[in-house]
């Protein structure tokens, strides 16, 4: 596997990804599909690992992407965060680094989940599409939750994700990209800017 590592510019704002960078969702995902439609766990979760996209995966069973939402996020454990997130989450905060969020989640899932994990308390944005607010990536959701931290400009912002479509969506914004190597994608994207093995790394950003 390719791998980069680059010196680059302190972060001063961090905006992170959550499918696959804070948490693993795919086994969630898998349960919840399959107590509602009936169909086995591990199917949907290969699917989900050939890039399936989980609304149109539930609306592929029978599951509207309202039941979905509801039922899911109430009858279902939470996603299992990624070990380190939580005390990383606190040492940002305790270093007063701006914090924001930017999914392709749907909003009826990103909010509860968020809740349900306790993580909400950590990010004073929270973008998701809708609202003239487009898919990654689409730079739309990284300059949206720029603008609502008071960041917007900031040429030492970082955006972390483990796709390809995130990388685009940070270079798009102007903002540099850290790639997590224990995500969903087995490759590093091109225009890349670091490269973090596990949660707790993004401390080397800020420092």
């Amino acid at each position: 596997m390719q791998r980069v590592k680059i010196r680059s510019l302190a972060a001063s704002t961090l905006l992170l990804d959550l499918d696959g960078t804070v948490w693993d969702s795919r086994p969630w995902y898998a349960t919840a599909i399959a107590r509602l439609s009936g169909v086995g766990a591990s199917e949907i979760e290969s699917k989900l690992g050939e890039g399936a996209n989980v609304i149109r995966l539930a609306r592929s069973h029978g599951v509207s992407k309202a039941k979905f939402a509801r039922e899911a996020v109430k009858n279902v454990d939470r996603p299992a965060l990624y070990d380190g997130v939580m005390d990383t989450l606190n040492r940002l905060r305790d270093l007063a680094i701006p914090l924001g969020i930017v999914s392709n989640l749907s909003g009826s899932l990103v909010e509860p989940l968020l809740n349900s994990t306790g993580l909400e308390r950590y990010f004073d944005s929270v973008v998701f599409p809708g609202r003239g607010v487009s898919a990654k990536p689409q730079p739309h959701g990284i300059r949206k939750a720029l603008r609502e931290l008071g960041q917007e400009g900031n040429t030492s912002a970082w955006y972390l994700g483990d796709g390809a479509v995130d990388a685009k969506a940070a270079q798009a914004a102007g903002v540099r990209f850290a790639w997590v190597s224990y995500g969903y994608d087995d490759e590093v994207p091109l225009g890349a800017d670091e490269v973090i093995d596990q949660f707790e790394d993004v401390l080397k950003l800020v420092c």
